[in-house]
């Protein structure tokens, strides 16, 4: 599942499946470049659902927490531009 960046937002803020209270991940987010040769450890799935939201191109940016590997899409630039 790919999830919304919100304004400001540095690290994951996605629940820990682990632990039984509701606490965030924080794990940073990293630019992640999903199509790029150097990167192969994506599963087909999350690529495939990322291929369909952004198209194939080797140049998509999508953000990846570097704990839980959570994938979070980066905000439109019409949002950028009113900041």
């Amino acid at each position: 599942m790919i999830h919304n960046l919100l304004p400001q937002q540095t690290v994951c803020l996605l629940p820990i499946p682990k632990h039984d209270k509701e606490e965030p991940c924080n794990g940073h987010l990293r630019k992640f470049y999903p199509f790029a040769d150097f990167f192969s450890d994506l599963d087909e799935g999350l690529k495939a659902e990322i291929k369909k939201d952004f198209g194939g191109a080797k140049t998509v940016l999508v953000y990846k927490c570097r704990l839980c590997g959570a994938i979070y899409r980066p905000r439109p630039n019409s949002i950028l531009a009113k900041l």
